[in-house]
């Protein structure tokens, strides 16, 4: 019996990333830990803060692998819309988050920043989404499922 590895692709979002004003380090980050863990990484694919770019690329990625992973525009300004997108994608409302709410305002209280209006878009995850801390930053991940596919 032949054993597959599971196929993974990383998904890069942001202008930034595609104007080359910012190295797309996560993509190669992600790829060397799942190759470690024996997982066949068969695509990265970058696509600027375009709705309708991130929508066809999710498509793209998600016919091509078993496991996506996804960085990019989950901040708090105006065109991280990445969420927003991935819940239209699957098919499910976002749901404010209360927990990673209250991490927000602990962590800018913590660093001496005010907490801006626009920092709640953050707590938003589509609903079922198993929401992922973040240690580093203010903006949580989340994993979910579509149709077999595990999405980070």
């Amino acid at each position: 019996m032949e054993y597959l590895l599971p196929r993974a692709s990383v998904l890069a979002v942001g202008t930034e990333l595609t104007a080359g004003e910012t190295l797309n380090r996560n993509a190669a980050w992600i790829s060397e830990k799942l190759t470690r863990l024996g997982v066949e990484v068969v695509l990265h694919e970058t696509v600027r803060d375009s709705r309708p770019e991130i929508l066809a690329a999710l498509e793209h990625c998600g016919r091509s692998s078993e496991l996506l992973f996804v960085t990019g525009g989950l901040g708090p300004t105006t065109d991280d819309f990445t969420r927003e997108v991935i819940a239209e994608w699957i098919g499910k409302p976002l749901q404010f988050h209360e927990p990673s709410w209250t991490g927000i305002q602990e962590r800018l209280r913590q660093l001496a920043v005010p907490v801006a209006p626009s920092n709640r878009q953050q707590c938003f995850f589509p609903e079922g989404a198993r929401v992922l801390p973040n240690s580093q930053g203010t903006a949580n991940g989340f994993l979910l499922q579509k149709d077999g596919l595990l999405l980070w």
